[in-house]
């Protein structure tokens, strides 16, 4: 499963440098195609990062404790409900799913607005895009969540105790990134219109 989650990654970190790219590339020259292009990868980047997200909570339930966040985060007793929920318990889980909502916006950003804003769309795509490249970069590099350990373990160490003194406590996490990450859009929006020169109250 890391090598699947790893490479998941991968692609991802090329579709969203590829969205940067087109994006730009498309408003810049008037070239529709390229700007459509760009705004359709949201949902290939959407699918490759939750199956990224997927393989971790796989390894999780599998209890491959070859994996080094997978060792530290849960452990053979633990409850499967609480083992769903150690797919954030610490950093790299919370970042690998951090980078999945974040695929979420720009993925309901670029249905939203496929027939809107057709001059600022483009640059909040590429913004968007870039945020998104930057997060996965973390993930694919000093806060990877699928390092391997040199030995595999016969057990884990199991979740944070605090996680499980009550359900809502572990689902606190994915509610506060909705709120964090959503500010994405406006902020992509927002430096669109400052990009283009659009600075009415339209943006």
């Amino acid at each position: 499963m890391d090598r699947l989650g790893t490479f998941a990654l991968l692609l991802a970190l090329v579709l969203a440098l590829y969205g940067v790219v087109a994006s730009v590339m498309g408003a810049r020259k008037g070239r529709p195609l390229l700007v459509e292009s760009a705004r359709t990868t949201a949902y290939s980047l959407l699918g490759v990062v939750a199956a990224a997200n997927g393989a971790m909570l796989a390894a999780i339930l599998a209890n491959d404790f070859s994996i080094k966040y997978v060792a530290e985060n849960s452990s053979r007793a633990t409850p499967t409900f609480f083992k769903v929920l150690s797919l954030w318990s610490a950093d790299e889980g919370s970042l690998l799913l951090w980078n999945l909502i974040l695929a979420g916006f720009i993925a309901a950003v670029a249905i939203r607005f496929r027939r809107r804003r057709p001059e600022t769309l483009p640059w909040a795509m590429a913004v968007m895009y870039g945020v998104s490249a930057f997060y996965l970069l973390l993930v694919l590099g000093p806060t990877s969540p699928f390092e391997r350990l040199s030995v595999s373990l016969a057990d884990g160490r199991g979740p944070l105790p605090l996680l499980q003194n009550h359900p809502l406590m572990a689902a606190r996490p994915p509610f506060l990134y909705l709120g964090f990450i959503g500010f994405t859009v406006p902020f992509a929006f927002a430096m669109a219109a400052m990009i283009t020169g659009r600075l009415s109250d339209a943006w």
